[in-house]
């Protein structure tokens, strides 16, 4: 059985947190949900981790790399370019070169706001194309999802005060799951930590700036335009899967079946489970079902042993 470890990297002079495990020529980079500085939780890689462990990889085949992005749990925020999809499209790639050098074989595992630089890294590859994306699944992808002329969505707004206290923290896992008790009491723990800790809290100071704040949103636009570009033009080439809860309250129904539309136009394999009685924490709400899910995915694409 695969089990993560939390290691601190230093990638180029970013100290970077990072759960890994296994040894394995399969890479496996998880990205976790969450925009640091502007999501109502503080994010970090064990969002995840509990669900890694749930595929039952074998770490001898396998190398799974789960960091904290930029800005988030104990990752260091750099500059704003590091919270951009460029921005962490880069960092993967430092990540990836620092801590699977040998990897033969790259799949893609993101969720939420990390969407974005996950479709990103799989049109360009690792290694300047040299290690290209085998395969993609995204959890509820909402940063990649249509804006269109969406009303606003108001679930989320004026969490308690302090913003980032115990309470808000609560009150945010409340909305983002459908069965909050679920979610463990130790990640609501690692969220209230890593809200205090120096990286989330550069993110939050940087973005109080009204300038950076529509700097950042006018970069996601700018990727959101590039990944509709690509979609028009070319189209994937990967099997792409895509796990959506229904009652996600970061994007709705229609905005997923439109990405879905929008993305089965490529010539690759597209997955698309809409599952009911789940929201955005599907890793929660839905642990065995993803799992399968995932598993099934990395079943159907990865390189059989002998031909490693």
């Amino acid at each position: 059985m695969l089990e993560l470890r939390e290691t601190t990297l230093d990638v180029d002079g970013r100290a970077t947190r990072l759960l890994a495990g296994g040894t394995g020529p399969r890479a496996l980079l998880v990205l976790h949900t969450g925009a640091p500085g502007r999501s109502p939780i503080a994010p970090s890689a064990d969002l995840l981790a509990d669900h890694v462990a749930r595929l039952g990889l074998d770490p001898a085949g396998w190398t799974v790399l789960a960091p904290d992005l930029p800005g988030a749990g104990g990752t260091a925020l750099d500059d704003l370019a590091d919270l951009t999809t460029p921005g962490v499209v880069a960092f993967a790639d430092r990540v990836l070169a620092h801590a699977a050098p040998h990897a033969t074989e790259l799949h893609l595992l993101a969720q939420g706001e990390s969407s974005l630089a996950a479709l990103a890294l799989t049109r360009v590859g690792a290694r300047d194309g040299a290690l290209p994306v085998a395969s993609l699944f995204l959890i509820a992808p909402n940063a990649a999802a249509p804006i269109g002329d969406s009303i606003q969505n108001v679930s989320l707004l004026n969490p308690p005060v302090p913003r980032y206290g115990r309470r808000s923290q609560r009150w945010a896992v409340d909305r983002l799951a459908y069965v909050p008790d679920r979610v463990p009491a130790a990640i609501l723990d690692r969220l209230v930590a890593d809200a205090h800790g120096a990286p989330h809290a550069a993110a939050v100071a940087l973005l109080a700036d009204p300038t950076n704040d529509a700097a950042l949103l006018g970069a996601q636009i700018d990727a959101q335009d590039a990944f509709y570009a690509y979609c028009r033009e070319t189209g994937y080439q990967v099997p792409i899967g895509i796990f959506w809860g229904a009652a996600d309250p970061t994007a709705t129904v229609v905005r997923g079946t439109v990405l879905a539309s929008v993305l089965s136009g490529g010539p690759a394999h597209l997955d698309f489970q809409l599952v009911n009685r789940c929201a955005h924490l599907a890793q929660f709400d839905r642990a065995d079902q993803l799992a399968a899910a995932v598993r099934s995915a990395l079943d159907r694409t990865t390189t059989p042993a002998q031909e490693v």
